[in-house]
């Protein structure tokens, strides 16, 4: 997913959205995270944080995959999306890395509502980052017929894509319940 040398360990911030837009993408972004989890090496670390209205750090550095399973659960969507504070918070938490390759992870729909800080200072502090950040975008699918009843929060591509690009990393799309 992100070029990942075995050899070279990593640390990995995975910032996971709860907000209320994602109540219909939750299980799959569970079960991306999790995939993620039991993906990494022996050697690599990652940590957990949850961002709706409020962010959450759910679970600190651990190389245990199942310590970042236990911290998946209960886990439900709700309120407003803070993701650029999220964006911050995870920087911070960063600092406490043991790898030099240090990467941060967005699983979210793009929308955010409610932070402190702006888009455009989260981009600054992202390009004095020594992290790259990749998203995988969740996306309703046009064809559901359900997500068309619904009020719909499709993915900002431009926002994912330009915070992504800032630090070399890149942008998945990915459409929920997608029936091919």
């Amino acid at each position: 997913f992100f070029s990942h040398d075995r050899r070279v360990p990593i640390s990995l911030g995975i910032l996971l959205d709860v907000s209320g837009s994602m109540r219909h993408k939750l299980q799959q972004a569970l079960q991306t995270v999790r995939e993620f989890s039991v993906a990494l090496s022996p050697d690599d670390e990652m940590f957990l944080m949850t961002f709706g209205s409020d962010v959450n750090m759910r679970q600190k550095f651990t190389k245990n995959p199942q310590e970042v399973q236990r911290a998946l659960r209960d886990i439900r969507s709700g309120g407003e999306t803070t993701m650029y504070d999220a964006i911050q918070a995870s920087l911070r938490e960063m600092r406490s890395a043991h790898h030099t390759k240090k990467i941060i992870l967005l699983v979210t729909d793009g929308l955010d509502s409610r932070s402190k800080i702006n888009a455009e200072q989260a981009e600054e502090i992202l390009k004095r980052s020594d992290a790259m950040v990749y998203a995988v975008g969740l996306d309703d699918d046009d064809t559901d017929p359900e997500a068309q009843q619904r009020t719909r929060y499709h993915v900002y591509h431009y926002m994912l894509g330009k915070l992504t690009s800032e630090t070399g990393g890149w942008f998945f799309r990915v459409f929920t319940g997608r029936k091919y």
